[in-house]
Formats: structure tokens, sequence, C-alpha cells
């Protein structure tokens, strides 16, 4: 039985220029299962407070920090939502039920 390998990335975030507070994040998600790969991508809004105590200014933040954000934000749920659809997608890659083509090619 094959594994499913993901990981996720920040890729950009938005952030108010004034306080350095994270105000949206960009992630995107990636698996692969025996070379078979899919990719699932979204945002995730923020209400920066600069006054609380773990409060982080951009400059001091990681990639690490700001997906712990997104997936503690995203919830177990949506999560598990993520997941599942880019399984669906590998498993549709692996065994397709369409091609495209033309036959005199």
């Amino acid at each position: 039985m094959s594994t499913m390998n993901t990981f996720w990335k920040i890729e950009r975030l938005t952030r108010d220029v004034n306080t350095g507070g994270v105000l949206v994040a960009h992630w995107r998600a990636f698996a692969d299962d025996e070379g078979f790969q899919a990719t699932a991508f979204g945002h995730v809004g923020f209400a920066p407070d600069e006054a609380k105590a773990d409060f982080i200014p951009f400059e001091n933040l990681t990639e690490e920090e700001v997906s712990k954000w997104v997936l503690e934000a995203l919830g177990d749920e949506r999560v598990a939502e993520v997941m599942d659809a880019m399984k669906v997608e590998i498993d549709r890659r692996k065994a397709p039920t369409t091609s495209e083509g033309l036959p005199w090619a």
C-alpha cells in the first residue's frame, strides 16, 4: 500500500506596513503518491493585534510559524478536506477514465 507524502508551503504574505502584522497568508499544499502529484491552494485572513504578547513582527516571522497559524486557522476539518481532495486527484491520475489525443497523430 502506498503512502501519500504531503507538505504545505506559504507562498505569499500580505501585511500592514505600519504594524508589520500579517493580514493574509497565501498557502499551497502538495501531495505525492508514487510519482503522482496533486496540489491545492488558498488563503487565510488574520486580524493581528500588535498589543498582544504573542505578536510577532513581520521581519521576525518564520515559515514554520506562519504555517502553524494557517493550519490552526483552517482547522482539522478543512485540512482533512484539502488532503482528501488531493487524494481523489491522485487516484484519478493513477486510473484515468478519460484521455485526450488524436487517432492520427
